[in-house]
């Protein structure tokens, strides 16, 4: 799910793990409970929470390569 708030997007787990090439939405969920320093949710949409995707990029753009060798597979 994306929505567009003031424009900037807010994405929900599903989108950010199919736009980070992750296995499943789990695995998002896993890196906010695991602390490996990313970013907190913005806001929620009845149960499901949600992210700015500008933070999660430049979270993922410094992070994500080192974690995917170390914490994740990556999906092929």
């Amino acid at each position: 799910m994306v929505v567009e708030i003031d424009g900037e997007e807010i994405v929900d787990a599903p989108e950010i793990a199919a736009r980070l090439g992750l296995k499943s939405s789990r695995q998002v969920l896993d890196l906010r409970v695991h602390r490996l320093g990313f970013p907190d949710p913005v806001a929620r949409q009845g149960r499901k929470l949600m992210w700015s995707w500008s933070h999660v990029e430049a979270w993922a753009a410094l992070s994500l390569e080192s974690l995917t060798t170390t914490y994740f597979t990556p999906v092929s």
